[in-house]
């Protein structure tokens, strides 16, 4: 695969992230006012206990767009010819760092939540395995991170030799 195929496809690729998450977000939104679509209603069932108007499933939700936008950014510079630049190097960095956020929070928030309940005289630990598997995966990419900037480094050293 050439460089200008790997570009191409990251520029596929960004459309279809953008297209999904957007998709995603409005499923979310129609299950949250009620919305039917195509006469169906969408039911919005969250893993996590709903507390309030701001729920924990919104704040990973939010952290995902955040998450999504560095992982677009990265792949709008893929796209753009830099294959192992700084920059893309970084907003990968930046998406596997907010993914990993995100993992964290999806994993701590609902113990916190239940700690801080009033009433409340225990505080239960749980370990979800899809929550120890997000982490596990954020890393490993934080990982591939590292190993994306010493292919910048190996490619600026060959560079030099030519």
């Amino acid at each position: 695969m050439t460089d200008e195929d790997i570009g191409s496809y990251a520029r596929r690729l960004r459309m279809g992230v953008l297209a999904v998450f957007a998709l995603v977000l409005l499923l979310v939104l129609c299950g949250r006012f009620g919305v039917r679509v195509a006469g169906a209603p969408v039911l919005l069932q969250s893993r996590f206990p709903a507390s309030g108007l701001f729920t924990i499933g919104d704040g990973v939700l939010l952290l995902l767009a955040v998450a999504v936008y560095w992982l677009t950014e990265a792949l709008r510079a893929v796209g753009a010819g830099g294959l192992f630049s700084g920059l893309v190097v970084r907003r990968f960095r930046l998406f596997a760092m907010w993914m990993l956020v995100m993992a964290l929070f999806s994993t701590l928030a609902p113990m916190v939540l239940a700690a801080s309940a009033p009433g409340r005289h225990r505080f239960m630990v749980l370990g979800d395995l899809r929550d120890l598997l997000m982490i596990g995966l954020t890393l490993v990419l934080l990982l591939i991170a590292r190993m994306f900037e010493r292919a910048r480094s190996i490619q600026d050293e060959m560079s030099e030799i030519v």
